[in-house]
This record gives structure tokens, sequence and C-alpha cells, in this order.
């Protein structure tokens, strides 16, 4: 019988362990740092967005891909260009980082108008993004060069 609750105990304490071990589900490297959390960059200057559309109504496109080049640091300009390469429209924007993963970018575009973007960063390069212009929206999916 004494052997049968030693058995127990040691079972209970080596389920204890297992049941309060410590978890890295959160990307930490243990006691103390980051946490891992993606957070949206501070500026998209000189940066290169990759577009895929997943849904679209006028006058987005239902479906395809296309680029937005961002100009150098204080332009303030962009422009965009279809799948082949060749020039779809540009503007100047307005970019303002969220306090976490979030974005909003807002474009004055030569083709369509104001364009408002927000964005939600998965990662440093990539993401969703969910856009407005007049009655139109667009969601896709992005990665940033």
């Amino acid at each position: 019988m004494k052997k049968v609750k030693l058995l127990l105990c040691m079972l209970s304490l080596a389920a204890l362990g297992v049941l309060t071990a410590c978890d890295d589900d959160e990307g930490g490297s243990g006691g103390g740092g980051t946490n891992g959390a993606v957070v949206a960059p501070a500026n998209l200057d000189d940066r290169t967005m990759n577009v895929t559309i997943n849904s679209g109504t006028a006058p987005f496109a239902e479906a395809g891909t296309y680029s937005i080049t961002f100009g150098p640091a204080d332009s303030g300009t962009y422009s965009i260009s279809d799948a082949d390469g060749a020039a779809v429209s540009d503007g100047t924007y307005t970019y303002t980082p969220g306090t976490d993963n979030t974005a909003v970018a807002v474009l004055q575009d030569s083709a369509l108008g104001e364009i408002i973007s927000n964005l939600t960063f998965d990662s440093e390069t990539s993401g969703t993004m969910s856009s407005t212009a007049g009655e139109g929206s667009e969601d896709s999916t992005f990665t940033l060069n």
C-alpha cells in the first residue's frame, strides 16, 4: 500500500510539473524582453507594396495584382503600376501608423480621388489591407519590400 501511495504522489508531482511548465507560444525568449508583437512600420518611404486583390467593387478591380511604389522620405508621393509594370496612377499620400500592428494610408490618387486604406501587419513585411474610394471597396493582402 505504501508503494501505491508513493507512486500516486510521484505521478501527481509529474503531472503538476507538466501542467505548469513554461509556455513559449508568445514568441518570447523567457524572462523579460519583447513578446514578439508585430508593429506597423514608422513610414513607407522608399518601399514597394505588392498587392493581391481578394475582392473589389467599382472603382476597384475585382481581382488581380498591382504594386505601389512610395517615394523617398518627406516626398509624400507614390505611383501605382499594374502586374505588367505599366503606370496606372500616382499622387500624394499620408501614412499614420497605429500603436500596434495597424496603420492608415490616405492616398490622393490621380485616377480614383481619395483612397483610404486600413492596413493590418501580420509581420514586418506582410499583411491585409481594406480600402475604400467613393462607394467602392477592396480587400487585399500585401507584401512590403
